[in-house]
């Protein structure tokens, strides 16, 4: 169902009464989306985008140097790159070049967008819900010539400050019973990344379940704490990982190693000039080492999961296609299975 609500109260009114708080939690605090909240400053702040998502990506290389975001409810990716050349599969975007790839899912994309508030521009977008799925930030090398290209080519002549976004259904999980001699089968004869992330939704979707149900020889569980060891290995060794994050709509990864960590209360951070992450190690539930079949043995994937059982971030060997994994990154993973 879709419905129009007036937000009670404009994003510049309750940011001025809590300054300190994000747009993401001011929404969640009222019962509104983010979207819903957004829009009230649209004509001040804000201009509404048409939702041509296929265009405005094809222009995101022009921009050049940008902040691109990605976060689930428990961590926030943010990479530093220029985007390179577009691939398009039906309605997914991939960007993929040295440093970075990001997959974008537009199926599940409904809104975008314009943004100017506290001298920084961006381009956001929104799935049917009103929940950010992600987010393009100038930086001081962006071009600002081309944003205001993108953002004039592609304004909406809707400039209303009231958004009608759909109401999440709650739906109870369905029980799958799962038979563990065919997912190991299946399993046993995968061949790449894709292929495991479509058996995960043939069994039901549910990783926490799935990897019980692999057993030792495809699937450890670790301990919770191990993502902020796995992460403080990573800086004392310099090595080169693949640390993804996703949502329903987009997969973003940075490829390259970490060097700056910093805890903040509950939040884990990597603070690099070129890749930020912030992991919420209180959402974290489960921790696992997953091991996929391949051509070139078996591949070694840390899964940080949630209470749900779903991926909040998942960091691989940073290795060449058709290549093995380094000794180093097996060395490290296990450190942690020891």
């Amino acid at each position: 169902m879709t419905t129009t609500q007036s937000a009670p109260v404009t994003w510049s009114a309750y940011k001025a009464a809590h300054p300190k708080t994000r747009i993401r939690n001011a929404a969640e605090e009222l019962g509104i989306s983010e979207l819903e909240l957004l829009s009230t400053e649209i004509g001040h702040t804000c201009i509404r985008l048409s939702p041509n998502f296929a265009g405005i990506l094809d222009e995101l290389p022009s921009l050049g140097p940008v902040m691109a975001l990605t976060r689930n409810d428990a961590v926030v990716h943010e990479t530093t790159f220029p985007f390179g050349e577009i691939h398009w599969q039906e309605r997914t975007a991939l960007y993929l070049q040295p440093g970075q790839c990001t997959r974008y899912f537009t199926t599940h994309w409904a809104h975008a967008i314009a943004v100017e508030e506290d001298d920084r521009k961006s381009l956001q977008f929104f799935d049917h819900y009103g929940e950010a799925v992600h987010k393009i930030y100038l930086t001081q090398n962006s071009k600002l010539d081309a944003y205001q290209r993108i953002v004039e080519a592609f304004r909406s002549d809707d400039q209303t400050n009231r958004t009608a976004v759909e109401q999440v259904a709650q739906e109870v999980p369905a029980t799958i019973q799962i038979d563990k001699g065919e997912l190991r089968g299946r399993w046993s004869t995968i061949e790449n990344a894709h292929q495991s992330d479509d058996l995960i939704e043939d069994f039901g979707g549910n990783r926490s379940t799935i990897y019980a149900a692999l057993g030792e020889e495809y699937a450890t569980r670790l301990d919770c704490g191990d993502a902020e060891v796995l992460l403080t290995l990573l800086s004392e060794h310099a090595l080169s990982t693949n640390i993804s994050v996703q949502n329903h709509a987009a997969v973003q990864s940075y490829c390259g190693s970490v060097k700056r960590l910093l805890r903040t209360g509950p939040w884990f951070n990597v603070l690099d000039p070129t890749f930020n992450l912030h992991l919420n190690t209180e959402q974290i539930a489960q921790v696992w080492v997953i091991k996929k079949p391949s051509d070139n043995g078996l591949l070694h994937s840390i899964d940080v999961l949630d209470n749900a059982g779903q991926s909040i971030v998942t960091i691989a060997d940073d290795r060449l296609r058709n290549q093995p994994e380094s000794a180093e990154w097996q060395e490290i993973v296990s450190k942690l299975r020891s």
